[in-house]
């Protein structure tokens, strides 16, 4: 049994059901599209956790950009931004800002932000 905003829920018989592929259509879209991609019982579940709420799922790529920007940043060469936006599914240009990002990000760390103190006192 869950409970989940002060609602008790008996989940036993739903975890025994088998919803035949003709009956889908009484499913939410969304719901027939989960069963489809992950199964009956992990959508059970992101059901039990999210049920209810209005959920915004963002996009793969947006989810995994520090990592995909971290690889950049790594397999970069000086001169393969090419190879690399076409590895990772973005434009050459996003591709070069990311760089550029790194190397200015890398900058401040280091200090070299700094304007030279011209009076050394």
């Amino acid at each position: 049994m869950i409970i989940f905003n002060n609602e008790k829920v008996n989940e036993s018989w739903i975890r025994d059901l088998h919803i035949e592929k003709s009956e889908k259509q009484f499913l939410p879209w969304h719901v027939a599209q989960m069963l489809d991609a992950i199964g009956f019982n992990a959508t059970v579940d992101i059901l039990k956790l999210f049920g209810g709420l209005n959920l915004h799922i963002p996009k793969l790529s947006s989810t995994f950009a520090y990592w995909r920007n971290k690889a950049i940043q790594e397999q970069f060469d000086g001169s393969n931004h090419r190879e690399l936006a076409k590895e990772f599914g973005i434009s050459e240009k996003y591709c070069k800002d990311i760089l550029r990002a790194s190397r200015e990000t890398a900058m401040l760390e280091r200090g070299k932000d700094r304007i030279p103190d011209l009076n050394p006192n």
